[in-house]
């Protein structure tokens, strides 16, 4: 067979080896220097990410709470607990 076949087929031998020793060789890292998002925010190297809260109202009820999203202004007497960033009921 021709060389100009045999090409291709070494560039993406090779490519494929360097992507498989590049994986194993981050994990190594890692694994070494034990590197995780926890150091990485202890030593200021991050900026920490901010989830906000779920707004949650909950009410009692004979059986089990009912919770809701929004305020049930008619069950007002029956409120048991909430959290609301925004306001203060």
């Amino acid at each position: 067979m021709k060389a100009s076949f045999y090409a291709p087929l070494t560039a993406a031998l090779l490519l494929a080896v360097l992507f498989l020793a590049g994986c194993e060789s981050v994990d190594r890292f890692t694994a070494r220097h034990g590197w995780t998002e926890e150091k990485m925010l202890a030593m200021g190297w991050l900026g920490g990410r901010y989830i906000p809260a779920k707004t949650i109202y909950c009410y009692h009820t004979i059986g089990q709470p009912e919770c809701f999203e929004t305020i049930q202004p008619a069950e007002r007497s029956r409120l048991i607990g909430y959290f609301d960033d925004g306001i203060a009921y």
